[in-house]
Formats: C-alpha cells, structure tokens, sequence
C-alpha cells in the first residue's frame, strides 16, 4: 500500500493497521496565502452577552449570516 501527496505540506504514514495523517502548519499557511484559489467556506461562532439581553450566538461567514 502507498500513500502519495502531491507535497509535503501533508505526511501519511502507516504502521500495522494504523494509518497516521500529519500537516505541516507552516507550509499549509503558505499554501493557503499564496494559492490563487480563495477559500470561500469559513464560518466562525461566538457568543456575545450583556446583562440586560443574555447570550446571543453570532455566526460570521462570508454572507454576514447573524
């Protein structure tokens, strides 16, 4: 059995039955800033609260989706 990547930003290894997946965070990050494909699915929740209103959760995503 092989495991390829087309770089090394992500390693398979196998061991056994036990297959590993590791990214290196550094080249993912280049990858990501220097592709020409923007990524378009990223989404972010959190909670805002005050004392008058209680705990509101927030969605930010590239539509403004509240």
């Amino acid at each position: 059995m092989e495991f390829a990547t087309t770089d090394d930003t992500m390693t398979v290894g196998l061991s056994g039955t036990k297959v590993t997946y590791g990214i290196d965070k550094s080249k993912l990050i280049t990858n990501i800033n220097n592709g020409s494909t923007p990524i378009t699915n990223v989404q972010a929740k959190f909670k805002i609260a005050d004392a008058g209103t209680g705990t509101k959760t927030i969605t930010a995503d590239k539509t403004g989706t509240e």
